[in-house]
């Protein structure tokens, strides 16, 4: 899916304006407290769509109507922080592929031993 970032900037800030307004200007340690409350959320969601035999779409549905929440929280983060998140998205992405080939790589010298 494309999308303009500079839409999603544009969105967020005007977001942080109304919330601003409503409760004052936050830290990011007001937004990292947000993140950790609606992660909660998530994660007990993806608990009760899995708590039985069968996976629940209604708790599978909850679940990524919170992780929307937690996305934007992290992209406030990074607005007061000062960072991309685009950047942040690449650059995570590049370090885990990174990780996870040493991780195999290390695996199979190990089994070869």
């Amino acid at each position: 899916m494309n999308y303009d970032s500079r839409d999603v900037i544009k969105q967020i800030k005007k977001g942080i304006q109304f919330r601003n307004k409503a409760f004052g200007s936050e830290s990011w340690k007001d937004v990292s407290t947000i993140i950790t409350y609606e992660w909660g959320f998530v994660l007990k969601s993806l608990f009760y769509a899995d708590f039985g035999d069968r996976v629940d779409s209604t708790h599978l549905a909850y679940a990524k109507s919170e992780m929307l929440d937690v996305m934007a929280q992290i992209d406030v983060l990074c607005q007061i922080l000062g960072w991309d998140f685009d950047d942040l998205r690449r650059d995570g992405a590049e370090k885990f592929l990174t990780r996870m080939m040493e991780y195999v790589e290390n695996n199979e010298k190990r089994e070869k031993v």
